[in-house]
This record gives C-alpha cells, sequence and structure tokens, in this order.
C-alpha cells in the first residue's frame, strides 16, 4: 500500500509508491481532502473529493504525510475533530509598507541610484532589511516593561502588494517581485510577534486556535476599514505616527483599491504604540524611510502558522494519531519555501527509513545515489 502525500490547500492529492529511480509515480489532480480516514487511533487514508463531479472517493495508504499551507484553517479544524493535538505557535502580523522603488534606490545608493534603471542596469534594484527591539511598560504601571522586537519580512524591490485572503469577509495581504524587479515599487512587511496576552481574549472560546481566531479579527477589521470588496485600508507613515488621516494617498501595486483609513485603530493599542516606535528607529537606520510617499497597507497576518502539529523529533510521525506525518509550513516547523523543501526532504527520508523502501546512500561528494519522494 503507498505512502499519501497530500497537500489540501492545493487541492491536489499524490498517491505515491516511488523510488526515484525504479518505481511508478502516480500523481492524481483535481482532488480536494476533505477528511481523513481513522481506525482506532491510527489514520489509515483519506477521503477525497472530485472537483468537477464532486463525487467522493476513499484512498488508503500505510502512512498520510500532511503538507498543508499555513493558511489551510478547515484541516486544523478537521483535526481537532480526529482529537490530533495541536499547539499554540508564535507568528507575526503587521502592516505591508509601500515606497517608491526610486526612493529606496536614492537612499540605498546615493549618486549611484540613476545607474540602476528598474532592473536593467548597472546596479541591482536596491532593496533593505530592518530590525529593531522595543520595550515598552505594561498597561498595569509594573515594574516589568513589555519587550518585543519588529522586522522587515518578504521585502520585494520592484514588486506589487497582492491579496492573500481566503474568505471574502477577510482581508490579508502579502508582497511579491516580479523576476526583473521592474516595478516602480518596493514593498516589504513590518510584522512584531503576537504575544501570548493578545491571545489571552481568544482562548477560552478557541483554545488551540487562538492564533487563527486573533488573525481573523484583525482580517475582518481590515475588510470594514477597506469597504469592502477586497479593498485595502491604506495610511501614510507621517500620518500613521500623528494619528491623521491621509487625505493625500500616493499611487499604490495593489490593482483592487486602497481607500484611506485610520490604521492607527487597527491593532490594540500597546501593537500600535510599539509599530510607530519601531518606525522612528528604521527611520534612524535608513534616512527617508519615513516620507510622504511611503504607504502603510493593512493587514499582513500570515506570517506563518500559528499552531503546530505536534510531532516526534526522530521519526516525524504524529504523537497524537499514528500513521500521520505532518510537514512544512502549515504543520509549524517551516518558515518558508526553502525551509519547507528541506522538512519535506528530511521527513520523507525518515519514512524511508522506517518503511525500510530504500537505502539512501551519501557518496563522500554528499550526493545522494538514491532518493525517495514521499
Amino acid at each position: 500500500m503507498p505512502a499519501l502525500a497530500l497537500n489540501p490547500c492545493m487541492n491536489f492529492s499524490i498517491p505515491i509508491k516511488v523510488c526515484a529511480l525504479q518505481w511508478q509515480v502516480n500523481m492524481r489532480f483535481g482532488l480536494k481532502m476533505i477528511d481523513f480516514l481513522v481506525r482506532e487511533n491510527r489514520i489509515v487514508g483519506t477521503k477525497v473529493q472530485h472537483v468537477e463531479d464532486l463525487t467522493c472517493e476513499d484512498i488508503f495508504a500505510d502512512a498520510v504525510i500532511l503538507a498543508a499551507g499555513h493558511s489551510a484553517r478547515d484541516i486544523y479544524h478537521k483535526l481537532l475533530q480526529h482529537g490530533v493535538h495541536l499547539s499554540p505557535k508564535d507568528f507575526a502580523v503587521g502592516f505591508r509598507v509601500e515606497h517608491p522603488q526610486e526612493l529606496v534606490n536614492e537612499i540605498q545608493y546615493n549618486e549611484w541610484a540613476s545607474e540602476v534603471q528598474r532592473g536593467s542596469g548597472k546596479i541591482p534594484v536596491a532593496d533593505y532589511k530592518v530590525t529593531t527591539s522595543i520595550s515598552e511598560s505594561s498597561n498595569d504601571n509594573s515594574l516589568h516593561p513589555r519587550q518585543s522586537s519588529c522586522y522587515s519580512f518578504c521585502m520585494c524591490p520592484g514588486g506589487q502588494i497582492v491579496l492573500t485572503s481566503t474568505d471574502p469577509a477577510e482581508l490579508c495581504i502579502n508582497g511579491m517581485s516580479f523576476s526583473r524587479r521592474s516595478s516602480k515599487w518596493a514593498n516589504s512587511a513590518l510584522v512584531m510577534p503576537v504575544s501570548h496576552s493578545d491571545l489571552e481574549p481568544f482562548l477560552a472560546e478557541h483554545g488551540p486556535l487562538a492564533g487563527v481566531a486573533f488573525q481573523k479579527f484583525l482580517e475582518r477589521k481590515a475588510s470594514l476599514m477597506g469597504g469592502g470588496d477586497l479593498v485595502v485600508p491604506v495610511q501614510t507613515v507621517p500620518d500613521f505616527l500623528e494619528n491623521h488621516l491621509s487625505r493625500v494617498l500616493p499611487s499604490s501595486s495593489y490593482r483592487l483599491g486602497v481607500k484611506e483609513a485610520a490604521l492607527h485603530e487597527l491593532f490594540p493599542d500597546h501593537m500600535t504604540r510599539m509599530f510607530k516606535q519601531a518606525l522612528l528607529d528604521f527611520n534612524k537606520q535608513i534616512p527617508g524611510f519615513i516620507d510622504r510617499r511611503a504607504l502603510l497597507h493593512a493587514v499582513e497576518t500570515r506570517t506563518s502558522s500559528p499552531v503546530r502539529i505536534d510531532r516526534d523529533t526522530e521519526t516525524f510521525e504524529c504523537i497524537s494519531m499514528q500513521g500521520l506525518y505532518p510537514i512544512g509550513e502549515g504543520a509549524g516547523y517551516a518558515g518558508g519555501i526553502v525551509s519547507a523543501a528541506v522538512d519535506g526532504l528530511n521527513a520523507g527520508l525518515a519514512l524511508a527509513e522506517q518503511f525500510g523502501l530504500c537505502k539512501v546512500i551519501l557518496k563522500e561528494n554528499y550526493v545522494m545515489d538514491k532518493l525517495i519522494y514521499y
């Protein structure tokens, strides 16, 4: 019986019994995983639905590798229904800040900025990376200040702000760069970690999914601020610092429209104060970061998964459900494309060793003679 690798967010499943050099790979598209098949606290397969005719099919397997994305909220709920243990995990939320790419080039390159020529010149398109530590007294006036950090994340030179919502009533955004870095904008996430105290209002009702509930709270609030229809609420950096609505908006790369909003009212007060201090610190690190053309977009909430599917550190098997192997970003063990790929590779090798399917030989130059993919 094959191992079954699932990526439910992509709406396909891949039953694989494979040695890359010897065995057949069977890839099945047009399927959506809708449930797990569980017998005596062991996952024995999955129930899938055919996208075209909505008929269902049971696929049985010796092992199920779950590679869900960090926004696969329906999967988290389904796992809880089957008694799988989930743990809250650290994650971060914040804004997307966008500057004209020419401004970033001028800040970083000074008199050499003209040599960039929108990605086709002698100098590469400029980017940046900023981070700062922040300390703020807690609301109860105790002697123990709140410690946090704020940092740039996924900086996209010559890029565009894009929609990543999974529900039309919940607004969240991300950034991307074109291959030539040729757009006239540069954007980056500015985020800070979510503290346990931020999640307290959601813990009683949502338990291990309190982080998901906090994300949804911010995304719905951002949607209301934008007026619906996936319009993004925005505010210039100087106006955010002064608690003013931005009556004059610079251009934005977001294609579905932007609307001026009081983003200083989006987050809890202590987070807003800390974001303001972070922006002042960033302007010291990169003079010119605070500019009338710098535009905050809300809201960035999907930096990483807010939960972790607990697993054994050696075998990669879920500790609360036999036969389930949670991997990658949605399982809480990666923070991006590369780390997710590495986690999947390590899980595949661990599973191959457990099943005795193929002996992996590492040569002296660290090239694998045989490799099993799941």
